[in-house]
């Protein structure tokens, strides 16, 4: 069947456009962006009919060669997979568009072919990434992800980009060795590396042998949560993110992280049992690094001069969000982690490509060089302001309806500790984000003050996230029913 296959196909066809864009960005350069944009629409489409269609039909895998598990490599299309391939795909193409009036202006040299390239082949790694269904591919995808957000971070170019893609290049590998050792203790333990299979085995051997299933799966969860920047192991984010393009420190904040924390769930539920992973008190460790998480990030975050590394930190407290859902262990505390995950990817992506239109016309990151910006870029600081809002949750924005479905899930589950910190983080994020909002429009403008805003293209980038956000929290049905589907599937 054709939705059998779509998984595959996604994954094959961007790679196949990463391949060839070297030649366009050669022979014919003007059509790299247009290559790129049609990559990606098309992928679109094909998430939302592998979306629709796993929803109607239910879960389905491919075998690639048709090797089937254990011995062939197994892809899935399942709720959550079929979800982040669409929020990937979304993502990337209204970044795509709003880089096509921003990418020669902050990369240096002729270098658009190559970052599209580079587009292609993340959004290609990540969407393999959330398919595997095979412990190893995952690896490969994972290794492919963090040498194409290395890459990203470097393209800019210029002396502070160096030791920032340094950083993030060591601790990625560093992540990626405990990543493997807890694959190889998995293996030894059960002898597969199919997802299922392996799961299978835990179930017979895991009682057995508890201290080798304690040390695989501590591996697995430190190299993830050093590769998805959970706090403390968040060293590299900040510096990452903040130096970066504008559209690289989206994709990085709004998507690379997320796909690290999918990866978790699906070891989590997929992987282990429940019983396994509260044995080992997992739960309550990962309650004490999302509280440290959310407190800490947003603490940094509100003593920040540079507008884009208060992004950067706000996004270490945002990933606590995503992992305090996950250490509810309940449907409802998956549906929240799921629904945080989607809002984020938008509300971090509208922040960082309109604050990249600001610091553009400002000409610094700083936020007191935008005193008043938002007098002469009205709609571009509307939409930072928009984003601003949903993540302190504002009511009819999807940064609340998330906040909500955590504070709901812990309160069930009867975590009560959730609700005030949900209620003292959304004070802190408004700590340091109406202030921004203040010296954007209620500061004295510097400089010209001609109503001007950024590229036409950009604008409409921006609208169009905008838009999907305020859905998202106007009609939260719209995505709840796919999410809740992927949150029942991925409890078993």
């Amino acid at each position: 069947m054709v939705i059998e296959f779509l998984p595959f196909a996604l994954v094959v066809f961007t790679l196949v456009g990463a391949f060839i864009m070297p030649f366009f960005a050669h022979w014919f350069p003007r059509g790299c962006i247009p290559l790129t944009l049609g990559v990606l629409g098309l992928d679109f489409f094909m998430a939302i009919t592998l979306l629709l269609g796993v929803k109607s039909r239910g879960p389905t895998g491919y075998y690639i060669g048709g090797w089937v598990a254990p011995w062939g490599i197994e892809v899935r299309g399942d709720g959550i997979a079929s979800i982040m391939v669409l929020l990937i795909s979304f993502i990337m193409f209204w970044t795509v568009v709003y880089g096509m009036g921003s990418i020669k202006k902050e990369l240096p040299g002729n270098r658009e072919g190559w970052y599209c390239a580079l587009l292609l082949l993340i959004s290609a790694g990540m969407m393999g990434l959330v398919i595997s269904g095979d412990l190893f591919n995952m690896y490969v995808m994972i290794e492919v992800v963090s040498l194409s957000s290395v890459a990203l971070v470097l393209a800019k170019g210029g002396r502070e980009v160096l030791p920032a893609a340094l950083k993030y290049l060591l601790l990625a590998t560093i992540g990626s060795g405990f990543i493997l050792f807890g694959i190889g203790f998995t293996y030894i333990l059960t002898g597969h590396l199919n997802i299922g299979f392996a799961a299978a085995e835990l179930m017979v051997s895991g009682g057995d042998y508890p201290y080798l299933s304690w040390v695989a799966l501590t591996f697995l969860v430190i190299g993830l949560a050093v590769k998805g920047g959970l706090f403390p192991l968040h060293f590299w984010l900040p510096d990452a993110h903040s130096t970066a393009a504008s559209t690289s420190s989206a994709i990085l904040s709004g998507l690379v992280v997320k796909v690290y924390a999918v990866v978790v769930m699906r070891l989590f539920f997929q992987l282990y049992s429940s019983e396994m992973l509260l044995a080992t008190d997992l739960d309550r460790i990962l309650l004490v690094m999302s509280v440290a998480a959310i407190l800490a990030g947003s603490l940094f975050a509100l003593i920040q001069k540079d507008l884009k590394r208060l992004l950067a930190y706000s996004t270490v407290a945002q990933i606590g969000y995503i992992f305090l859902g996950l250490s509810v262990f309940s449907i409802m505390g998956l549906e929240g982690a799921i629904f945080h995950i989607i809002a984020h990817a938008l509300m971090k992506s509208m922040l960082f490509l309109s604050a990249g239109t600001l610091i553009s016309r400002a000409g610094s990151r700083m936020i007191e060089s935008l005193r008043g910006i938002g007098r002469v870029m009205p709609y571009t600081a509307g939409i930072f302001a928009l984003g601003a809002f949903s993540m302190i949750g504002f009511p009819l924005l999807a940064g609340f309806i998330s906040k909500y479905l955590l504070a709901l899930a812990g309160w069930d589950s009867g975590n009560y500790l959730v609700l005030p910190l949900m209620v003292l983080s959304g004070l802190l994020n408004a700590a340091y984000y109406l202030p921004v909002i203040k010296v954007l429009f209620w500061s004295e403008v510097k400089g010209p003050q001609t109503r001007e805003e950024g590229e036409i293209s950009g604008s409409i980038a921006l609208g169009a996230l905008a838009i999907s956000l305020i859905i998202l929290g106007v009609i939260p049905e719209v995505g709840r029913d796919f999410i809740q589907f992927a949150a029942s599937w991925l409890w078993g």
